[in-house]
Parts: C-alpha cells; structure tokens; sequence
C-alpha cells in the first residue's frame, strides 16, 4: 500500500521541493538514501531478533507503532510559506519527460541496477548456503558488513558529487563496480571470501543511488518546469520493476544458464550501460523553457508595476 501511495515518491519530492540549491540538494538526498541503508542494515536483525523471543506479531506491531509517530512527528515540520512554483503536472508535460534522452538514461541506470540487486537478493543466499556450506549466521554478517559501507558510500557520493558533471561519473562508476562484483562473485572459494564481492557490489550500488534523484531533479530544472513529482514517480517506478524483473530472470535463469553465467552475463549488462552514462555529461538546457520562463517572469514584473502606479 505504501508503494501504491507512493511515499517515497513523496518524500523525495518534498526534498526537492524544500532545496533549491542544487548542491543542498544532493546533500539532502544522500542523507535520505543514507537511512534507506541504516534501515536495511537494522532491519534483519531487528525481525529476526524480535521473532525469535517475541513471537510472529511483534515486529509488525512495532513497525506500525513506529510508523504512526513518524507521521505524527512530521506534522510538525515547518514548511516554509514561500515556496516556489511549479507548474502541474500533465499529460503533455509526462510524455516529454518519456521523450527526452537523458531522462530515460537516468531511468535505464536505476532500472539495471535494482536487475542486478534483485538477481542477487534472489539467488546468492542459496548459492552461499548450498555450495559454500554457510551458516545463516554468516549471511547476517556477509549483509551487515556490505550494507554498512553501502550507507557510507552513499552519503560520501550525496555530499560530494556536486553538478551534473560529477554525477554522471558516479553513476558510471557504480554501474562498473556492481558488475565487477557480481562478476567475481562466483569466484569465491568459500563463504568468508563472499564478503569481498558483496562490498564492492554494495559500493557501487550506494554510489550510483546517491546521485540518480540529484541528477534527474537537476535534469528537470534544466530542461523541463521543475517537475519532480512527475520525475520521482518515473524513478519510483523504474526501481519497482528493476526489482520485479531481477527476481523473475534470476530464478529462471539460474535453472537455465548456472550461477556462474548468470552473473557474468548481469555484470556484462551493467557495465556496457554505463557507458550510456557519458551522454549525460553534455546535458543541454532547454533554450525554449528559459525562453517561456523569462517571458513570464517579465509579464509578472509588468504587472507588478502596473498595480504600484495604480495604487500611487
């Protein structure tokens, strides 16, 4: 439900909304998408634990209590009274953000990546447990180790990577260094070596999230009407198919091609898309836009002027 109501839709939308300022901004989403990985770091322990000595129902009790204050505490938030305008979203103003080039590379980047992360969601803790004869004790630690530098990658990436330029280097970077995680993955002689792979996936992951909603609202401000609520639900939506698409391929392909081949070929696919990533780097303002943009702006001041000489 909270995926249909798009929440983290919201919730990113609001922080582009609150940050004018391109690098406060990025710094903002890093932190956001700094908590989504303290979640996945706490999360397995905290149900398992509360499982184990309070029974099936608890850790849903306690979610729900916890999620109730947290949208009673964020009433509380100042919004500030001036905020700037946006121009609604429409139909016309949807099909040009499905039409514009750099915008759909931005999406493809987020959609392979959550390919690659449900393959591996989906089919490495049967590989490590079946073949190197792990405990599930180790896949906790293998997890927590991988997704505590995945939350330090992805806050150092959001503070850093400043500007359209940086940006797309990062999300190429990330996109190489999950496919060669993935594609030494299977190399792993045992369960201890996993850890290795699983780290430089998870870094290139955080790496490449940290700055794909920075880049698309940046890409938006530049060559459409600041349509974030628009471009985040895209985004949304691209990461919720990638996590469709990645467990169906895994688990049918794994069957089909082996392990090995599964990741080679998901690492090869993630690796030549990076490549598209170069295309972002000459990102063009929308001459038409600025153009409309400065038209209303002096037609505002026009009528501004018009209404003091009048009260004068």
């Amino acid at each position: 439900m909270c995926r249909l109501l798009k929440i983290s839709n919201s919730g990113l939308t609001m922080l582009a909304c609150l940050f004018h300022d391109d690098k406060e901004r990025a710094r903002a989403n890093g932190i956001a998408f700094g908590g989504l990985s303290l979640g996945i770091i706490l999360g397995f322990p905290f149900g398992s634990t509360v499982y184990q000595f309070l029974g099936r129902q608890a850790p849903f009790l306690i979610l729900a209590a916890i999620t109730l204050i947290d949208g009673a505490l964020r009433l509380l938030v100042d919004v500030p009274s001036e905020t700037e305008k946006h121009q609604r979203s429409n139909f016309k103003n949807f099909m040009q953000l499905l039409t514009d080039p750099y915008i759909l590379i931005g999406l493809g980047c987020n959609f392979i990546l959550h390919i690659g992360l449900g393959v591996m969601c989906t089919t490495s803790p049967a590989w490590i447990l079946g073949n190197l004869h792990a405990d599930q004790w180790n896949l906790g630690v293998i997890l927590v180790a991988s997704s505590t530098l995945q939350m330090i990658a992805q806050y150092l990436a959001g503070v850093h990577a400043t500007g359209i330029t940086s940006r797309w280097l990062y999300c190429m970077a990330g996109l190489i260094l999950f496919g060669a995680g993935m594609a030494v993955y299977p190399m792993c002689p045992s369960k201890w070596f996993v850890i290795g792979p699983e780290i430089v996936s998870r870094i290139g992951l955080g790496m490449a999230l940290a700055v794909l909603s920075a880049l698309l609202a940046h890409l938006v401000d530049i060559r459409h009407h600041s349509d974030y609520g628009t471009i985040y639900g895209l985004y949304c939506a691209s990461y919720n198919l990638g996590f469709v698409v990645g467990p169906i391929i895994g688990g049918y392909m794994v069957k089909a091609v082996g392990f090995e081949w599964l990741y080679r070929g998901t690492a090869a696919l993630m690796i030549v898309y990076s490549f598209l990533c170069f295309a972002c780097r000459n990102a063009q303002t929308n001459t038409s836009l600025v153009k409309n943009e400065l038209i209303a702006s002096i037609q505002d001041e026009s009528v501004q002027d018009y209404g003091a000489t009048r009260s004068i």
